[in-house]
């Protein structure tokens, strides 16, 4: 048998190689049919064999498997046998196509391997063959294919002893079926009893069993009876035979009602059969979604170091499709693990200083991709106001003035805009800085007729340049790549991607002076883009760091510079952070794996190299000066402390791409961070724990505390009974107040206090104004008046749901006789009292069923008892169980489980209607479990400790759910949930290092409700099509977080897909073909509408478009009949409809892009290069005196341009011919303009 049979096209098979190996690689036994089928055998049946031998089976669905018969009966093969199905996306193919293809295809264990995405394909020169596909060789691109790889090696062995246990039960069915179902193959003694286990077992697994399985295994249960009955009848006749042969009247009657018996049993086995297969089918769907359920909430957890924002969405989408614990604990699990990240942030980020704090760190600068600046509210993320427009590239650095009054933003292309934020909810522009602009630093001039030949990834406009290999190379980027503004706020610093930086007196706009960031080292130059920008105090010191491993120091007052120590010369990046008081420099050296702590006083530094050695990308000073921000490339941020040089906690995970900008609020606490994959996030470094509130009580443990029961008061006694405060949950904030022991007419004690049903009466235990006797008090919290006393009475108290009883301590004779008690809370009459003699120990927690039929009670020994209330006999015996004293007791809402905590550190659950049988034992907490509470719905049995933290359990099947920690508190005493279930809340502290207490109240965000909001909060998106196709395949489209929009991938995908059918039919058919196709879910169509509205354009149509000048014009002109149609044209630039128009007229479309270029002069008429693209397309269509006007204006234009010596004077030609009736474009010119 095999672990994994691999269906593909032949002409995949370069990728299929690829991924054998990959699997091969790490122990995964791979069947496929290149190396498996002797030649000469029939390989149709070695073919299903294989499938029928093999635990799971992966078919590569790609554009070339989906038209092969071959294929398709290998996956109807693999569905019969109810195998492991795990299909491989490796092409961009419609969800349709799929469905059509192979409908039954499973809708979960999808994995996306896209081509030229995870893996490339290249030619293999030595291999010659006749088939393109067999010199082939593919490639993977890491990190992204060991993802991939890794989704699939847990999708394979996600419960992998019953998917093992599977295929050889169905190999050993198939064995019976092909041989007529002779008896000889079916199972018997332990082995059938091991199947019947596993089936019994195997719900909620995939696969799930095939019918073949059901029928076998009956099979084997009847053969087994059948032999065990005849067995019995031969050696009884054999008796009667021999001894009573004069009987065989008797004989002949007993072997008929033996038939009979036969008879019956046939029958109920027929119907036992049916039965069983009748359950199979109905719990099929059951089977699969729980199965489902679980592999996403596994999933969900292992991805939260990697991809926490996919992990959360996993999470929420788990929970929200079945009730199961894995699914309760994996999303609480993904909520909690990385406490200290406040959200992610939407917005596309960019630049290595595209991030900045205002100064009063009210404010969030981002600077985006599409040329905007986003101006956000520092805490919430949430835009302030419209974005800032008028740069025009990539935005590279922000900074904001001192005085926080200005923000000034540096693109790509050189230009630095400066708006008034004064008021920030409405920006003004007043200034334009071109600094970058025309700057050639590197001194060399480029020379005529040269072209770029190829873009570097960062910065976009590095160019490498087509020249011969005796002329210099050209490397010319002007971007601003850092801004900083001296302390005065007077004068600004811009570096430039060229190693320059340039000062400007705001004021005026001057240019102050220019700062060379290079010079040459070793036939090398120490040159290229200014990454950090960092000034002195005073103002009379610059530290710069490049982007080729440089640090230097310049004095602007003696006006030279001084380049710090490095370990040697590099391309290795460096950045650069100096301390808020000036007096350190922190830098990265040693290929950054190490920080430099450089002093500016003493001119001497310090080498500290990291402990996890991981590279160091970015840092930043905490406005403290006690730590720093280093961002890693693991795509972490660690931070760092600047007294022991050592890491502090753990790293900080929530990154896809590696960390390139960090910046700190200006009150320490909080931190953006932006990473390569353009994703900013917000981190909150002072929270130690989500969902959690904490609220300081006094000066002492709260160790006991009790709700109304309509939710709005919360009673909290300290320690001792020192003070009791009424919290009053429905003002907001909630309001407090004391109820003094003068007011009461009682002094308190540790116990409890307790609300009656009516919510507004409080019954308190403590000792009467002299002090000595003990008394239980009922309190008018409204009134603030006493309404009930009963003397002689003791704590532990437990109130009647109903609020008709209260169970406490009867205290006779002194107090020597300490009989439990039951009375009636409207009158304190005594109804009950019980004798607890025989327990020989001192009560210590009682409960009340939910009907208030039964009281229960625990000891100082640990045992417990229940009594009937309404007699008052004992309704079990002494329960034993618990090694140590019973801390707390609690029903379950249906009031079969009875809950009991114990110091001996465990919690025991009892059966209330059998309570003597065996109790089951929750183990966990390390120290004193102090409480114990049901959750409102019975669900969740959530337990508290003195070990400090809160455990969630299960309350069906008794597994951990999580738990609550925090550094805020470490011990915690009682437990209760508010009414609808949503909040826990606890009672606690902490003790502190001068051996005083802390009181507080806990407040947990309880339930998937809850968590699944915080899930959505921190994610702040939906899945995208690629995510959702890749966990749920065809299933239907829907929206994770109900309160986010819609990820733009949906609409992206229905501007892409619908384009014809927007065109022949409208928008709401297209609408209705996507909802069908897709598909989609019909409830979004109204936010995919609106949707279409807001989409950036630019960017799609740019993809769109870029087949055009190679001759691809169709698709560019169909989107531009599409945007047409939905009103929504003007959304793409002047620019990019003029490559749709230049290059469409030069391969033949002119008449087809004529509208386009229209509508390109419409959007920018001034602009004589886009005259010139519709002047072309007006000569091919015959339209002569309106491409003469044309070409016209672009002469002129170019004139003003400099380009008129090569492309103005071309252009008089063509009007010259024009007007004498010639026509100048003839093949040979439409194909040097195609290719120039």
């Amino acid at each position: 048998m095999s672990d994994v049979f691999i269906s593909y096209s032949r002409k995949d098979i370069a990728f299929a190689r690829l991924l054998q190996e990959s699997l091969q690689h790490n122990q995964i036994d791979i069947w496929i049919d290149w190396e498996r089928i002797p030649v000469g055998e029939r390989w149709w049946d070695e073919i299903c064999q294989a499938i029928e031998n093999a635990n799971a089976f992966m078919f590569i669905i790609s554009k070339n498997s989906m038209g092969s018969p071959v294929c398709r009966d290998e996956i109807n093969h693999a569905l019969k046998n109810n195998k492991r199905i795990i299909p491989i996306i490796v092409d961009d193919l419609k969800p349709e196509a799929i469905k059509d293809f192979a409908p039954d295809l499973p809708q979960f264990n999808w994995i996306i391997f896209e081509r030229n995405q995870l893996f490339r394909i290249e030619e293999n020169p030595e291999v010659r063959s006749d088939k393109p596909e067999d010199s082939q060789v593919a490639l993977p691109k890491l990190p992204q294919y060991e993802e991939a790889l890794e989704k699939l090696s847990k999708a394979i062995h996600t419960d992998w002893d019953w998917v093992k246990y599977h295929t050889r039960l169905q190999v050993d069915a198939l064995r019976w079926e092909n041989n007529q179902r002779n008896t000889s193959y079916l199972i018997r003694g332990a082995a059938l009893e091991e199947a019947e286990q596993k089936m019994l077992q195997a719900g909620g697994k995939d696969p799930t069993p095939t019918a073949l399985h059901t029928e076998y295994v009956l099979a084997s249960r009847q053969a087994t009876t059948r032999r065990q009955r005849t067995t019995l009848g031969s050696v009884l006749a054999g008796l009667v035979m021999a001894i009573f042969l004069g009987t065989l009247a008797w004989s002949q009657r007993n072997q008929a009602v033996y038939q009979g018996n036969l008879r019956a049993t046939a029958q109920a086995n027929a119907v036992a059969e049916s039965n069983i297969r009748a359950t199979a089918e109905a719990n099929a769907v059951e089977q699969r979604d729980i199965a489902v359920v679980r592999q996403l909430a596994a999933q969900a957890r292992s991805m939260t170091t990697g991809h926490l924002d996919e992990a959360l969405l996993l999470a929420v989408e788990a929970d929200r499709r079945l009730d199961l614990s894995d699914a309760r604990s994996s999303l609480l699990y993904t909520v909690s693990s990385q406490p200290v990240l406040t959200r992610y942030l939407p917005q596309r980020g960019w630049g290595w200083g595209g991030l900045a704090y205002s100064p009063d760190g009210r404010l969030l600068a981002i600077g985006t991709v599409d040329s905007n600046v986003l101006l956000l509210d520092a805490w919430s993320g949430e835009p302030v106001t419209a974005p800032l427009t008028g740069l025009s590239s990539e935005v590279l650095s922000l900074a904001f003035s001192p005085d926080g009054h200005s923000l000034l933003a540096g693109d790509n292309s050189g230009l630095i805009l400066r708006w008034d934020i004064s008021n920030p909810a409405s920006p003004v522009k007043v200034d334009v800085f071109p600094v970058g602009i025309n700057t050639d630093p590197a001194m060399i001039t480029m020379a005529s007729g040269l072209r770029p030949m190829q873009a570097g990834y960062f910065p976009p406009s590095i160019y490498i340049w087509n020249v011969p290999a005796s002329q210099q190379v050209n490397i010319c980027y002007c971007g601003v790549s850092s801004l900083a503004f001296t302390p005065d706020g007077r004068t600004l610093a811009a570096g430039l991607g060229s190693g320059v930086v340039t000062l400007l007196d705001l004021a005026s706009g001057r240019e102050l002076q220019t700062l060379s960031a290079y010079r040459p080292i070793s036939d090398s130059f120490d040159a290229l883009m200014v990454l950090d920008l960092a000034f002195s105090p005073d103002g009379n010191k610059l530290a710069l760091s490049t982007a080729y491993g440089s640090i230097r120091i310049w004095d602007l007052i003696k006006g030279d510079a001084r380049a710090l120590p490095r370990a040697k010369l590099t391309p290795e990046l460096s950045r650069l952070a100096l301390s808020p008081d000036g007096k350190t420099l922190a830098y990265i050296i040693d290929n950054n794996r190490a920080v430099y702590l450089w002093e500016m006083d003493s001119q001497e530094g310090q080498k500290y190299p990291l402990q996890s050695g991981e590279k160091i990308i970015s840092l930043a000073f905490n406005p403290d000066g006690h730590s720093l921000a280093l961002g890693l490339a693991d795509n972490t941020i660690q931070l760092w402390d600047m007294q022991s040089h050592q890491s502090l906690g753990v790293p900080l995970n929530g990154h896809r791409g590696e960390v390139i900008n960090l910046v700190f609020n200006p009150d320490g606490h909080r931190l953006a961070s932006l990473d390569w994959e353009h994703t900013s996030l917000l981190w909150d470094l002072h929270a130690d724990e989500r969902l959690l509130t904490t609220t300081d009580n006094n000066s002492d443990w709260v160790t006991g505390i009790s709700l109304s029961t309509d939710g709005r008061y919360l009673a909290a006694l300290e320690y001792g009974g020192a003070s009791l405060n009424i919290w009053d949950l429905q003002s907001s904030p909630p309001l407090r107040r004391t109820l003094k022991e003068a007011e009461l007419g009682i002094s308190f004690t540790s116990s409890d206090p307790y609300f009656l049903a009516d919510s507004h009466t409080l019954v308190l235990y403590g000792f009467g104004s002299d002090s000595v006797d003990e008394l239980i008090l009922f309190w008018d919290l409204d009134r603030r008046q006493p309404v009930l006393k009963i003397p002689s009475a003791r704590a532990p108290l437990a109130v009647s749901p109903d609020g008709r009883w209260l169970a406490g301590v009867n205290l006779t004779n002194g107090g020597q006789v300490r009989n439990l008690a039951v009375w009636d809370s409207h009158t304190g009459t005594l109804m009950h009292e019980l004798e607890i003699n025989d327990t020989g120990n001192e009560i210590t927690s009682l409960a009340f069923t939910p009907d208030g039929s039964l009281l229960a009670a625990g000891f100082y020994s640990g045992a417990l008892r229940l009594w009937h209330v309404d007699d008052g006999q004992p309704a079990s015996p002494i329960l034993t169980g618990h090694l140590d004293q019973v801390t707390g007791l609690a029903f379950s809402p249906d009031g079969k489980i009875l809950a009991s905590s114990s110091a001996d550190k465990t919690i025991r659950l009892w059966n209330v209607a059998q309570p003597t049988s065996s109790s089951i034992e929750l183990a966990g907490h390390t120290s004193w479990v102090t409480d114990v509470t049901f959750s409102p719905d019975g669900r969740t049995l959530a337990t508290s400790s003195l070990d400090g933290s809160i455990r969630l359990w299960d309350a069906q099947s008794y597994l951990s759910i999580g738990q609550l920690t925090s550094l805020q508190f470490d011990q915690l005493f009682n437990l209760v949930f508010s009414p609808d279930g949503s909040r826990l809340l606890a009672g606690g502290g902490k003790q502190l290092d001068t051996l005083e207490n802390r009181g507080m109240l806990v407040l947990w965000e309880f339930g998937s409700a809850s968590w699944g909001r915080a899930a959505c909060s921190i994610t702040q998106r939906n899945f995208s099509l690629s995510e959702w196709h890749s966990y749920f395949g065809m299933e239907a489209y829907r929206k994770t977080c109900e309160a986010l929009p819609l990820h733009p991938s949906v609409v992206e995908e229905f501007l892409k897909s619908e384009q014809s059918e927007l065109v022949a039919g409208g928008l709401q058919a297209a609408l209705d073909d996507f909802v069908r196709t897709l598909p989609l879910d019909p409830a979004l169509t109204i936010e995919l509408e609106a949707g279409l509205k807001t989409f950036p354009l630019e960017d799609l149509a740019r993809d769109i478009a870029q087949g055009v000048d190679t001759g691809e014009v169709d698709p560019a002109v169909e989107m531009y009949q599409a945007l047409h149609t939905l009103g929504m044209r003007e959304g793409v630039s002047a620019q990019t409809w003029n490559k749709v128009c230049w290059f469409g007229s030069l391969w033949g479309q002119a008449q087809k892009v004529l509208d386009i270029c229209e509508l390109a002069v419409a959007e920018d008429p001034s602009n004589g290069a886009i005259r010139d693209s519709r002047g072309l397309a007006l000569a091919l269509t015959g339209k002569t005196n309106e491409a003469i006007e044309d070409f016209q204006v672009f002469v002129d234009w170019s004139k003003q341009n400099g380009n008129y010596e090569t492309d103005g004077r071309q252009r008089e030609k063509w009007i010259a011919e024009l007007r004498r009736g010639q026509n100048p474009f003839n093949e040979q010119l439409l194909q040097s303009l195609r290719n120039p």
